[in-house]
């Protein structure tokens, strides 16, 4: 005779007053072996959803008007995935749940179908998710690599950036010249790590000074290494004997066989003046240059310069030069056009009218230099300015 337990075509539970599942048979326990090592589940564990629960909460109601229940099909979760439709009948007794589980004949072959085609589609989803995950893993130890390599690329780009950024800051460092009767103060500030702008001051003997600016069309990296080709330029053209429009001609032919391309466009406006300190004289010459401000006292500022061709828009340019003589206390303030490109919004107003004046352009030049830092992230163009004083002494 089969005792309670042995019975194996019905699964049969006690559930406790709190709804703990306390006791239950073998069949049950091949039904739902999942719970195993669970001490003490809820029958809500393994309900296979919100409707289920509802219907099993209604099974419960009606126990209490009742003294047993029978034919509430639920649907419940026999674990891995497999559903099964099972008529749960129970009654209470000493307020604990008596309840049987039973396979619903009638349904019993559908239901069969119905769970093996379910398990098949989740078997097949489960491998699809399975091999999805390989590939999902792969493609991420390959990004994993791209990004590593990028990253090392960018390390070293950023270290040879910083190495070429400490050169350039070498070839224009901020720095006073003071000569006989001759002074001059310097400001360099690019926009980016390299910058296109480039300035230079050459002594030839005791007597003559040159004083060179230049800007590259662009900024960056591309600028920069024009500059530095440039600065070399320079160096090797420049002579006592060669003046200032000679000077440009020799460069801009350089410039034009060197850089010449039909796949871009490539120029620098430059200003070059040579100064005589015993005679206070000087040539200067410009090519498409922002034309420098000379301050003397009891005047009005004014731009000297001739109108001329940029360097390296054409070979065979030719261009003037210009004899200035020069007085004790003159000011002349060479710059490139990002001084002229800050917003009035990134000058002080005391400052902007500094600049007006014979007596306050030193004032102004001094500032510019100190607060240059505060208004570095708002710059569009690199910023360089030289100011040529021409001191009271004889």
């Amino acid at each position: 005779m089969k005792t309670w337990a042995d019975i194996t075509d019905i699964g049969l539970f006690v559930v406790d007053e709190l709804g703990h599942i306390v006791e239950y048979n073998k069949q049950f326990s091949i039904w739902f072996s999942h719970l195993k090592g669970k001490s003490y589940p809820k029958i809500e564990d393994i309900l296979l959803d919100e409707q289920s629960v509802m219907k099993y909460h209604k099974f419960l109601s009606a126990l209490k008007t009742c003294e047993h229940e029978s034919d509430w099909e639920i649907n419940f979760n026999m674990g891995a995935g497999k559903i099964r439709l099972l008529r749960l009948s129970g009654g209470l007794i000493n307020n604990r749940l008596h309840g049987s589980l039973v396979l619903p004949p009638q349904n019993t072959a559908m239901l069969q179908n119905v769970t093996q085609s379910i398990n098949s589609e989740l078997a097949a989803l489960h491998r699809e998710n399975t091999r999805k995950n390989v590939d999902l893993n792969q493609a991420y130890k390959a990004l994993n690599t791209v990004h590593e390599e990028l990253d090392k690329r960018q390390k070293s780009l950023d270290s040879d950036l910083m190495f070429a950024k400490q050169v350039q800051r070498s070839m224009m460092r901020k720095r006073a010249k003071k000569f006989d009767r001759l002074e001059i103060k310097t400001i360099y500030s690019p926009a980016a790590s390299l910058g296109g702008d480039l300035f230079d001051i050459k002594r030839f003997d005791d007597d003559m000074v040159g004083v060179f600016i230049c800007d590259v069309s662009g900024h960056g990296i591309a600028s920069s290494l024009v500059v530095s080709v440039l600065k070399y330029m320079f160096r090797d053209f420049a002579t006592k004997d060669i003046g200032p429009n000679q000077l440009l001609e020799q460069m801009n032919e350089s410039f034009v066989q060197v850089f010449h391309s039909e796949k871009f466009t490539l120029f620098c406006t430059a200003f070059y003046v040579m100064i005589d300190l015993k005679k206070r004289r000087g040539w200067l010459s410009s090519a498409g240059h922002p034309y420098p401000i000379l301050y003397r006292k009891d005047a009005f500022p004014k731009n000297i310069g001739h109108p001329n061709l940029p360097v390296g828009v054409f070979s065979d340019t030719k261009y003037d030069v210009e004899i200035v003589d020069f007085e004790k206390g003159d000011k002349l303030l060479l710059f490139t056009d990002g001084l002229e490109d800050l917003s009035e919004n990134q000058i002080k107003d005391n400052m902007k009218h500094d600049r007006q004046s014979h007596k306050s352009v030193k004032d102004y030049f001094g500032a510019l230099s100190k607060n240059l830092n505060d208004i570095e992230t708002l710059q569009n163009d690199d910023i360089c300015a030289i100011l040529v004083e021409f001191l009271d002494q004889d």
